[in-house]
């Protein structure tokens, strides 16, 4: 097993046939299609954990193992030890650029061109902070993760968080939020659209969920994958 794992280990696991996947409640991964693994298409993933919600922004133990196939972060940080839960720099991802004032109360984030939602709309920074709003509001689990702001605007094209008090690890903290187009909140729990290397192709609560390759992907991926799906088990029971 590597002694380095990055948030995205989802996304990593999907885009290598047959490689494991270090995400918890996985029971197998495996190719499948016929013949080696270089000529596989599909990745079938096998999990106990029940998947009630598509939602990134709700606290769901099953939704770690999909939301980086689907949705793309500002950031991203990486686990370098399992055992301390010890994290990396913060590395830029669909941000290009952070920047802040002297005292840490206000952090401008330059977005990245050319990106599009799994829908084919684009990622722009309006919709940037129409999704903040949303996973900061009454309808979200992670608002308590995104706490402290005290405005969020748009200025000169860039996503401007003002913090109620200095905030040096503010950044550490976006690296765990998922980007949703607010365009698909109210089918956020269905049908969501996010930039990620995966977009939902069906979707059954607790049985299914099957993933196809996003075409607008902004960032090449070496990968033979085109489909994925992660397939729910029953627990077993003891005894």
């Amino acid at each position: 097993m590597p002694h380095e794992i990055s948030r995205r280990t989802m996304l990593q696991g999907l885009g290598a046939v047959g490689g494991a996947i270090a995400a918890g409640g996985f029971l197998s991964a495996c190719g499948s299609g016929g013949g080696s693994s270089t000529s596989s298409k599909t990745l079938l993933v096998g999990t106990s954990i029940p998947l009630t919600s598509l939602d990134p922004n709700l606290i769901d133990t099953a939704a770690f193992p999909y939301r980086n196939a689907l949705f793309d972060p500002l950031f991203d940080q990486t686990v370098t030890e399992y055992k301390t839960f010890s994290l990396g720099p913060v590395e830029n991802w669909l941000a290009t650029e952070i920047s802040h004032n002297n005292d840490y109360t206000q952090y401008t984030y330059k977005l990245r061109t050319g990106v599009k939602y799994s829908d084919g709309t684009p990622v722009t920074a309006e919709s940037l902070l129409g999704a903040f709003k949303y996973s900061t509001g009454p309808n979200s689990d992670i608002g308590p993760l995104l706490a402290g702001v005290k405005n969020a605007s748009i200025m000169n094209g860039a996503l401007v968080i003002e913090m109620d008090a200095p905030t040096v690890g503010y950044p550490a903290a976006l690296a765990q939020w998922r980007l949703m187009n607010p365009a698909s909140n109210a089918k956020a729990k269905s049908a969501p659209a996010g930039s990620g290397m995966f977009k939902m192709a069906a979707y059954q609560p607790n049985s299914r969920l099957d993933m196809v390759r996003n075409k607008h992907y902004w960032k090449p991926v070496k990968s033979n994958v085109d489909k994925a799906s992660i397939i729910m088990y029953p627990p077993r029971e003891s005894g």
